[in-house]
């Protein structure tokens, strides 16, 4: 079996010696899934490392890491609003005009934060000034936590 993006899938228990057995039927399963989470993995990865590469290429932030359909990047201070135009174009925009067969529209949502604990919901078309105003109200609520203000590791 191929996938969309030409990831060959061996199946060694769908040869017809297996027929009948466990090792038959998960290859049949397998392949149904494959053809389905196959191209949106290599899919989701793709526009990861063209956001990580757009991001670097503006110098103005990098992935940290990936998990799965998400993906963490940090950014300079004060390019928030860019980076996040630049996530929406690449996770949303950016595969409708790479891929012919494409003909549904991924999307994707956004966090802006310094931290998963302090993360806030983000949309398309954000200002930098929102931004900022976003980040100054994350650090006034955030309090951290005591052996952080006495100094101890």
């Amino acid at each position: 079996m191929y996938t969309p993006f030409g990831q060959r899938v061996q199946g060694h228990g769908a040869r017809p010696v297996f027929k009948g057995g466990a090792s038959y039927n998960a290859a049949m399963r397998l392949s149904q899934n494959t053809s389905i989470q196959s191209p949106a993995s290599t899919f989701g990865l793709i526009c990861f490392a063209m956001l990580n590469r757009a991001l670097r290429e503006r110098n103005i932030g990098r992935c940290v890491l990936t998990v799965y359909d998400s993906i963490e990047f940090e950014v300079l201070r004060g390019h928030e609003a860019e980076a996040i135009e630049l996530a929406f174009y690449y996770l949303d925009d950016w595969p409708m005009e790479q891929f012919e067969w494409l003909n549904f529209v991924v999307g994707s949502d956004g966090e802006l934060g310094t931290s998963f604990g302090t993360l806030e919901e983000v949309h398309r078309g954000i200002t930098q000034e929102e931004c900022d105003q976003i980040m100054v109200d994350m650090m006034e609520k955030y309090t951290p936590p005591a052996w952080i203000s006495a100094g101890v590791a």
